[in-house]
Parts: structure tokens; C-alpha cells; sequence
């Protein structure tokens, strides 16, 4: 039987235990990734406050504070430089978002490779269980 079963693993290439110790670690990768993705979608929904999430608010009060001025007929003398502030925090926060935006794509591919990885993994772990019922039950037939 260990002959058969023997033949059967170097036909595949690869010992089970090997295949079983990989899958292992491409879910591994799928957790991490998965958590990593969690902790952005978080960020995203406000859940952690960045330093680009505080421009964005003060950007957003001082915006709303010029509007209010402009309403009320009240023009401030540094008006221009508070607009030109405001437009570059702004574009501060835009480049961070963009920047996350993409982070969080790149993992979402990351993840979905992954959980391919995992899936083949999973196919090439029923071959051999396969091939090994198969090499078990040729060996009763031969008994």
C-alpha cells in the first residue's frame, strides 16, 4: 500500500501535507487581507478620524463660515487667503482620499488573487484525496 500510495503522491508532485501547509497560508492572506480591508472601509465610513479627515471638516466649517459672511453682506478683508488655505487643505484631504481609494482597490484585487489561491489549493487537495481513495481502494482489490 505505502508503494501505491507513494506513486500516487509523485505523480501529483507534491506531498499533502506540503499542499495542506500551503492552503493553510493562503487563508492566512485572505484573514489579513480581509482585516486590512475592514480597518479601511472603517476609515472610509469615519469610524477613525485621520488628520485628512480633520482638513476635510475644517475645510467644510470654514466654507460654510464664508458663506454665511457672504449672506449677511460680510466680505472679509483676507477672504482670498482664507479661500486659497481652504482650496489647499482641500486638495490636501482629495490627493489622501484618491490615495486610499486606490490602496483599497489594489487590496480588493490582493484579496480576490487570494481567495483564488485558496480555491486551487482546494482543488489540488481533492486530487489527492482522490487519488489516494483511489490507490486504498486498488489496494483491497488486490488483497
Amino acid at each position: 500500500m505505502a508503494e501505491t500510495l507513494n506513486r500516487a503522491v509523485d505523480s501529483i508532485g507534491m506531498d499533502p501535507t506540503v499542499a495542506l501547509a500551503q492552503r493553510s497560508e493562503a487563508v492566512k492572506r485572505v484573514v489579513d487581507i480581509k482585516e486590512r480591508l475592514a480597518n479601511y472601509r472603517s476609515m472610509y465610513r469615519g469610524g477613525t478620524a485621520s488628520p485628512y479627515d480633520q482638513l476635510r471638516k475644517a475645510f467644510i466649517a470654514r466654507l460654510v463660515s464664508e458663506l454665511r459672511n457672504s449672506a449677511e453682506g460680510k466680505i472679509s478683508e483676507t477672504r482670498l487667503d482664507s479661500e486659497a488655505h481652504a482650496s489647499d487643505e482641500y486638495k490636501k484631504w482629495l490627493e489622501h482620499h484618491l490615495a486610499r481609494q486606490r490602496d483599497m482597490h489594489l487590496l480588493e484585487a490582493e484579496l480576490e488573487q487570494a481567495e483564488q489561491d485558496v480555491a486551487e489549493w482546494d482543488r489540488y487537495i481533492d486530487i489527492v484525496r482522490t487519488l489516494l481513495h483511489w490507490s486504498a481502494s486498488e489496494m483491497r482489490m488486490t488483497q
